[in-house]
């Protein structure tokens, strides 16, 4: 039997000649039946009648309708031609081989497999390829009468009063976010200022980013980062009218995020490889603090515990001073990235398997590639990596630098042209002849001594003087800001490294902008994070309404 939706092409469709071989065509040389000739089962005329017409009729070919298929194939090379793609003679053969292109006929497009219906080799029409774009279907002919691609329109939402329609190379790509605080969100976040539709799923009362850091008024300012370029719905996991909800949710996206301790939606009955069971075709990704399987995998992971157990924090700080965490969401941030990066291929997959994927991701493992060189270095060495401040342990110099006027510069001279640029700018050049500073590792045994001349150097000039020196050898350098200099460089204004928002909650505001500047398809920032349910009826509408529509059509 084969599955709904598939048909099977018989023996005389188009190409069938291809597909019976010598048996469409009698036999040939070497005591074979020729076209003509019979061999007991058809009479010889019928036999040829038979396989000339399913001849014309695989090949599609009519300019030589007259000729006798063995005669065609001695004409000459130029004359030998199957819409544009040349054959070459077969000999005993009735017929040509050819490489059928795939821009020819239809049917030549078709994705098909050999089946066997009784007793008879047939073609079976499998379904078209799912798009990355759209739960499955394959994209439209839009040379087609009425033909469009069956990716979803983008997303149009209304803030402030204005219609912000979403942009980008991901528009119309549905995802599901039921994250909550950094890592998970994030992930939705980033695929988010790609274009794509995302739908955050919050219980009720929020997610807990909600109650995070600063506020205006009762709103978070990290939630406005976080929850960015997303539509908001409340659920509650144990209603039933929720959960059904829930439910058509998953079946209508194309990307489902999650990042709870493993067991936490399973206990609802809604981890991710029972969702995946649900919507074969969507990418399901979760984040955890250990992963979905390990002696940790049950325990609460945060951050803060991968940043300390990968090594980071033992390598961070002053060599006098204790281990030290990061000020910022490094783990999480890295485990998003690295997600997103996951999701990402898996929908380029998807586009010729027709299937999706369970994606698992730690916030262990994307930090821990960042301790590579550590990691490495202990394998060979046994030596354990040490806290170096703003040195590297195998580059010199690097630094950052106080100027008279109290100011800091950061400059970093990994390679030797580098290092004899900073020497140069500073004027001396005679470092650039000293065996102590000519190699990495000669520089890197005489950083005290470097790092002592780079400072009286800086201490005798501005930063904006001392900028200017390094920059005319072609220095790496550049000031070290605090948020007013960023703000005030003209630099990040021209390249818009941020953007002013409108907002329901707090009038304006200016959020980073999306990390990367397409020509063809470019990406932008909708809006801010959303209050909690803003726009459950416009969810269920373009959601839940059109998948009962396509439903209620096919």
């Amino acid at each position: 039997m084969h599955e709904a939706g598939h048909r099977v092409l018989q023996p005389d469709g188009p190409g069938a000649c291809r597909r019976r071989g010598r048996a469409a065509h009698g036999r040939g040389r070497h005591g074979r039946c020729g076209l003509g000739e019979t061999d007991g089962r058809q009479d010889g005329d019928e036999r040829s009648a038979r396989a000339r017409a399913l001849f014309l009729r695989g090949t599609r070919h009519t300019a030589h309708a007259d000729e006798h298929p063995r005669d065609r194939d001695r004409r000459r090379p130029s004359d030998r031609q199957f819409r544009g793609c040349p054959v070459r003679p077969c000999r005993g053969r009735g017929r040509p081989r050819h490489r059928h292109p795939r821009d020819g006929a239809p049917w030549l497009r078709q994705r098909r497999r050999r089946v066997r219906t009784r007793g008879r080799r047939c073609l079976e029409i499998l379904p078209p390829r799912r798009s990355l774009s759209r739960g499955g279907e394959a994209p439209a002919d839009r040379s087609a009468p009425g033909g469009s691609s069956l990716r979803e329109d983008p997303v149009t939402d209304d803030i402030a009063g204005v219609q912000v329609q979403a942009t980008g190379p991901l528009a119309g790509l549905k995802v599901l976010d039921l994250g909550v605080l950094i890592a998970g969100p994030l992930v939705g976040a980033y695929l988010g200022d790609l274009g794509a539709d995302v739908v955050k799923v919050e219980r009720p009362g929020g997610d807990p980013c909600r109650l995070t850091g600063t506020k205006v008024g009762d709103v978070s300012l990290i939630w406005k980062y976080i929850g960015r370029n997303k539509r908001t719905i409340s659920l509650d996991f144990g209603d039933d009218d929720d959960r059904e909800t829930l439910l058509a949710l998953v079946d209508a996206a194309d990307v489902i995020i999650e990042n709870f301790r493993p067991g936490t939606l399973a206990r609802h009955g809604l981890d991710l490889p029972t969702l995946s069971k649900r919507n074969p075709s969507a990418v399901c990704v979760s984040i955890s603090g250990f992963g979905q399987h390990g002696d940790y995998a049950q325990r609460a992971g945060f951050g803060t515990v991968a940043e300390s157990m990968v090594g980071f924090v033992n390598v961070n700080g002053w060599p006098d001073g204790p281990p030290t965490l990061p000020p910022v969401a490094m783990a999480d941030s890295a485990a998003a990235m690295s997600a997103t990066i996951a999701v990402l291929a898996a929908l380029l997959k998807r586009e010729s398997s027709a299937t999706g994927d369970v994606i698992d991701v730690s916030l262990l493992e994307p930090l821990f590639t960042y301790l590579t060189p550590q990691f490495l270095d202990y394998q060979f060495t046994g030596m354990e990596p040490q806290r170096h401040g703003n040195r590297l342990e195998f580059a010199a110099p690097r630094g950052a630098y106080r100027c008279g006027d109290g100011k800091w510069f950061a400059i970093s001279g990994a390679t030797p042209a580098g290092a004899r640029r900073i020497f140069s700018a500073i004027g001396r050049d005679d470092m650039n002849e000293d065996e102590r500073y000519l190699t990495n590792t000669a520089r890197v045994q005489h950083y005290d001594e470097i790092d002592d001349i780079i400072g009286a150097w800086a201490g005798e000039r501005t930063r904006d003087e001392a900028i200017d020196a390094l920059a005319a050898t072609g220095a790496a350098v550049g000031p070290v800001y605090g948020m007013s200099d960023v703000l005030e460089d003209q630099h990040f204004a021209q390249r818009q490294v941020y953007v002013d928002l409108p907002d329901d909650d707090v009038g304006h505001l200016k959020l980073p902008n999306v990390f990367a500047r397409f020509t063809n398809s470019p990406a932008a920032h909708r809006h801010a994070g959303r209050p909690e349910n803003a726009d459950a009826t416009a969810i269920r509408n373009s959601w839940i309404g059109e998948r009962s529509t396509e439903g209620t059509r096919q």
